[in-house]
C-alpha cells in the first residue's frame, strides 16, 4: 500500500516539525522525509509520546525496509538505511472500552443489553477486511439492511457492547461468514478515523480491522449480504462501495 497517497498523514518537512514529532501531542499520523538514507539518523524515540505507534521505514525508492510497533518511552533503529519514516498512531483497546462506556451512559439499550444507536447521529463501527494471501473479501449488502443497500462492503458491525474488540471481531466473522477462530493467523487493528455522511446525517467512528486467514474458507453469507467476491485490493475503487471503504483499506494494508 502506498503511504504517500494517504490523506491522513501530516508531512514533517521542517526542522521544528521533525524535532517535535508526536511529543506532547494528540494522536496524529506523520511522514518524515530525511532527504537521504541513514540508519542511525532514522532512529525514532518515544519520549513524551503517550500512546503506541506503528513505525514504517522506507528507503529512497519508497520500499519498506523495516517496521515496528513502539510503546511510549522506547527507542527504535531500523535494520537497514531509510530515507522516509511513517508513524501511525494506534488506538488501544482499553480506550475503545472507555468510549463504549460513554455511549452506554447516553443511549438506550436493546433487551439483550446492546447499545441502541437507532436515533443517534453518531456510532462506532468495525470495518473488517478478511484477507487470504493477496486477496480481500468484499460483500454486497442486501435490501434488508438499514443503510447502503446494494453497495459493496466488508464484514462490518456496530461496536454496541463493552467487550474486547478481538472478541467482537470473532463474533462478527462467525455470524456473517461462518469463519472460525482456528482459521485466523492474526487480527490487526488499524488507525481509526471519523467522517460525516451528509446523505444519512450520520457521523461514523470507524475502526478498520485486518484478519488474515490460514486457508480459504467456505463462505456462508447471512441475510445482510447477497453475494461475495475475492478481489485484488487495488481494484476496490472499481466497485460501488460504501463511503470511505477505500480509506479504511489504506489504514490496514500497509
Amino acid at each position: 500500500m502506498d503511504f504517500f497517497k494517504r490523506r491522513d498523514l501530516e508531512i514533517c518537512n521542517t526542522p521544528w516539525k521533525q524535532f517535535r514529532g508526536l511529543m506532547f501531542s494528540k494522536r496524529r499520523n506523520l511522514l518524515f522525509d530525511l532527504k537521504k538514507e541513514t540508519r542511525l539518523g532514522a532512529s525514532v524515540h518515544m519520549f513524551f509520546v503517550f500512546y503506541p505507534i506503528d513505525i514504517y521505514w522506507l528507503d529512497k525508492n519508497k520500499k519498506l525496509v523495516d517496521q515496528r510497533r513502539l510503546k511510549p518511552f522506547r527507542i527504535a533503529t531500523p535494520k537497514e538505511k531509510a530515507q522516509y519514516i511513517v508513524e501511525i498512531a494506534i488506538i488501544e483497546e482499553k480506550e475503545i472500552d472507555l468510549m463504549l462506556k460513554e455511549f452506554t451512559k447516553k443511549l438506550p439499550k436493546f433487551p439483550d443489553g446492546r447499545i441502541n444507536y437507532t436515533n443517534s447521529d453518531k456510532a462506532p463501527v468495525l470495518t473488517c477486511f478478511v484477507k487470504f494471501k493477496d486477496k480481500i473479501l468484499i460483500l454486497k449488502r442486501s435490501k434488508k439492511v438499514r443503510t447502503y443497500q446494494g453497495k459493496w462492503n466488508v464484514v462490518a458491525g456496530y461496536l454496541d457492547e463493552p467487550k474486547p474488540i478481538r472478541k467482537k471481531v470473532l463474533e462478527e466473522l462467525k455470524e456473517e461468514l461462518g469463519i472460525k477462530k482456528n482459521n485466523i493467523i492474526k487480527i490487526k487493528i488499524g488507525a481509526s478515523y471519523k467522517f460525516f455522511d451528509p446523505n444519512i446525517k450520520m457521523t461514523w467512528l470507524v475502526y478498520p480491522i485486518l484478519i488474515e486467514l490460514k486457508k480459504i474458507p467456505k463462505i456462508k453469507i447471512d441475510w445482510e449480504h447477497t453475494e461475495y467476491k475475492w478481489i485484488d485490493p487495488k481494484d476496490i475503487s472499481k466497485y460501488d462501495i460504501v463511503p470511505k471503504l477505500d480509506e479504511s483499506l489504506k489504514r490496514i494494508l500497509i
